[in-house]
């Protein structure tokens, strides 16, 4: 089965990023640590061979999105505005129907490798849903397979945890595995695990 991987992410030169680490990094900090942890996941996501698709919110314009479109093999998008929930089912039903294998990952998880990657794809041979659990109650992952990301249709949500996932999947009776759980960098604590 075909696999393609999304990828959500603020667009640092097009709009304030990070903005709960605002009291302690300043703008031009927080900038230079977007830009770090996304040249990091395309540089790790370029060792996969599979379509990738960059979400950009406001737009994938600038000079930035541009470089790493060209030095990574990366197409980028503009993502859409609205809920969390809204963001995920656009960016995964808006793949060609040739991808049965749709993954989904956050910018700000560092220690995101291509094996976790390959770990969901080989996990959606046998399951729906493949959920990379992050340490504070949510998410840095999420794969479907075939049409099951319609979970998230609907669901008006801009903050979803990972149980909140497993009760969809339940209540929907779709099978679902975990990754291993990884940490993502949103509040000025994150920081000392870098």
């Amino acid at each position: 089965m075909k696999s393609i991987v999304h990828i959500l992410s603020k667009n640092p030169d097009l709009c304030e990023c990070k903005t709960r680490l605002r009291d302690f990094l300043s703008n031009k900090e927080r900038v230079y640590l977007s830009k770090t942890m996304l040249t990091m996941l395309c540089s790790e996501m370029n060792k996969i061979d599979v379509y990738k698709l960059l979400h950009l919110y406001p737009s994938n314009q600038g000079m930035f999105s541009k470089k790493l479109s060209q030095r990574f093999n990366i197409n980028t998008t503009r993502q859409i505005s609205g809920y969390l929930s809204d963001k995920i089912f656009s960016a995964l039903d808006n793949t060609d129907e040739s991808y049965q294998k749709r993954i989904l990952v956050g910018s700000d998880v560092p220690s995101l490798s291509k094996h976790d990657i390959e770990d969901s794809i080989y996990y959606l041979d046998t399951c729906d849903v493949v959920i990379g659990p992050s340490n504070d109650g949510g998410f840095y992952l999420v794969g479907t397979k075939n049409n099951s990301h319609y979970i998230f249709k609907n669901l008006k949500l801009n903050k979803i945890s990972k149980q909140d996932i497993f009760n969809l999947c339940s209540r929907e009776k779709l099978s679902f595995k975990t990754l291993r759980v990884l940490k993502d960098i949103d509040v000025p604590k994150d920081l000392l695990l870098l």
